[in-house]
């Protein structure tokens, strides 16, 4: 989408000083208001800068511009302004996901200037930032040093790294895909070239690396700076030696095993035909333990997506509709004032749209406007017969000459819902 966010007065570009003083880069947007609200932590997923990229865009258009949310869009370890600005970088949920339960944190119970302001926190992320996002709340069932409730609401992984090492082989592979994302690494690593010494050491020759040697050098740069930077969270909150050899290293970015632990609720939206992200082997791996009535794991598992692309595969109006609704469940300022009312189907239209030949129903929506006694029920039905819509995908299509559109008003004195 073109979107200029940065031309938005409410949208601000940040950077985070963590405790271990590294600098995080990322965007702030801020209601006008000081309504508190909740707060969406978004992690960007592999090699992301904090610039002018659609992994930034995405996030504030669904859960800032269209949600009544707070959003603090956070850019990759995996990116060269992350390496650049730090000297260092590193791949990995265990270890991301620290980074973005310590920010949430701080901004729940340190920063004078915005606590006030946040209701609730949620973190969302996407591919590599997913896997952050699950370790996030990881983090949020096992801190032991949070009393008397949690710092985090809820999480969402979207197509989330699940298990690294089965999800770098994925992408190290000869496919279109594949050699897009190689191209995606090095692009990133040349950024780093003369300027971060890790990589000096790792790519002394200055070339594109092998496949196969990329993903060594991923693991190399982040067992050094897991050696450069004391991780005693990690020690504090699970029984395990900090990784120190390439082994740990992927042993311990394996989130599968760990899932059981997880009490925050999460919920994470894959797509089987995602192919940079093998579904199977990440967040399929989980289905085991998720979507039964007891478990704060809920998995949408899609035949369609493609990697990270729901809202063009489903719809932007049905995509920001899940996130919106994922972190309004989650919210006790809205699970407050909340109501469920049930009627029977009878009752909300006595005079019923018909539909024939090869029309089909499509959507609807309803309508409300203050002191008025009627919602306006409008009908959205696509006409394949119409001229040019024989081969339309209706969820791709943006002309209406595609679709009829028929409207009925509905009492809500029959709904049993006074009128305010």
């Amino acid at each position: 989408a073109d979107y200029k966010y940065e031309n938005n007065s409410l949208i601000q570009k940040i950077a985070i000083t963590l405790k271990n003083n590294n600098i995080l880069h990322g965007v702030l947007g801020l209601k006008p208001d000081m309504t508190a609200r909740p707060l969406v932590i978004m992690q960007t997923g592999l090699a992301t800068n904090a610039d002018d990229a659609s992994e930034f865009r995405w996030p504030i258009m669904h859960m800032f511009d269209e949600s009544p949310f707070h959003i603090l869009v956070l850019g990759s370890s995996t990116s060269s302004e992350f390496g650049l600005n730090n000297k260092t970088l590193f791949a990995g949920g265990h270890q991301e996901g620290q980074n973005l339960y310590e920010v949430a944190r701080w901004l729940k119970y340190y920063n004078e200037d915005l606590r006030g302001r946040i209701s609730s926190i949620h973190v969302v992320g996407d591919s590599l930032g997913g896997h952050a996002a699950l370790f996030a709340a990881l983090y949020n069932d096992t801190d032991p040093h949070i009393k008397g409730g949690k710092v985090l609401n809820s999480a969402m992984g979207l197509c989330p790294v699940v298990d690294l090492n089965p999800a770098m082989n994925n992408i190290l592979k000869g496919t279109l895909a594949g050699k897009y994302m190689q191209e995606k690494i090095w692009w990133e690593f040349q950024k780093m070239l003369g300027k971060v010494p890790i990589i000096d050491h790792l790519i002394p020759n200055k070339t594109k690396p092998s496949a196969p040697r990329m993903k060594e050098i991923v693991a190399e740069a982040s067992l050094d700076y897991y050696g450069r930077h004391l991780i005693a969270l990690l020690e504090t909150l699970f029984d395990i030696i900090v990784p120190r050899s390439i082994n740990e290293y992927w042993h311990y970015n394996n989130f599968v095993d760990l899932g059981a632990q997880i009490t925050t609720p999460l919920a994470i939206w894959s797509a089987e035909d995602d192919p940079a992200i093998n579904t199977s082997e990440n967040a399929g791996r989980l289905k085991g333990i998720a979507n039964r009535n007891d478990s704060p794991i809920q998995i949408l598992d899609t035949a369609t997506g493609s990697h990270c692309a729901f809202g063009i595969s489903h719809g932007w109006d049905v995509f920001t509709t899940f996130l919106r609704s994922e972190v309004l469940a989650h919210s006790p300022e809205f699970l407050g004032s909340y109501r469920e009312h049930k009627t029977p189907l009878e009752n909300v239209q006595a005079d019923p749209v018909t539909i024939s030949g090869k029309k089909k129903f499509f959507s609807f929506r309803f309508q409300a406007k203050s002191k008025s006694s009627f919602l306006q029920l409008t009908y959205q039905i696509f006409n394949p017969a119409s001229s040019g819509c024989g081969l339309v995908d209706p969820f791709l299509d943006e002309d209406e000459d595609c679709f009829e559109f028929k409207s009925k008003r509905v009492n809500l004195q029959r709904l049993g819902i006074p009128v305010l």
